[in-house]
């Protein structure tokens, strides 16, 4: 199951009827992307509220230079697709590339070991600088 928001004017608009509790509660995974002035505000309200919404999911989260949600394209906004995986192990790492002076198999040796388990079968990654 996949749900997909937008935040725009502090109001979550989800393209579906708005997720039960136990959906919420189900999901493992949520995908954030948005505005970076908007992402890199300390403290972070909007992650703050995707925290609660979705206690139990890893939040990965990317700046964008626009949103689309529900076929529309947004500027200054923030999206956010939250799925639910029933059997899957969900792992997150982050490195920044300066650790390993831009070797990027270097950086990937160290992701390898940071998401080493005997049940991963593939990965995503994602390097910042």
């Amino acid at each position: 199951m996949i749900k997909t928001g937008i935040l725009s004017n502090k109001n979550w608009k989800w393209s579906e009827d708005s997720l039960t509790a136990a959906e919420r509660t189900a999901c493992t995974l949520v995908l954030v992307f948005g505005n970076r002035f908007l992402l890199q505000q300390t403290p972070n309200p909007f992650l703050k509220d995707l925290r609660a919404m979705y206690p139990n999911a890893r939040l990965v989260v990317a700046s964008s230079a626009g949103e689309i949600c529900n076929g529309t394209r947004d500027e200054n906004t923030i999206s956010a697709a939250a799925i639910v995986m029933e059997k899957t192990e969900v792992r997150i790492t982050c490195r920044n590339i300066r650790e390993t002076a831009g070797d990027s198999v270097k950086l990937g040796a160290l992701v390898a070991r940071d998401l080493k388990g005997n049940k991963l079968r593939s990965e995503i990654g994602r390097a910042h600088v």
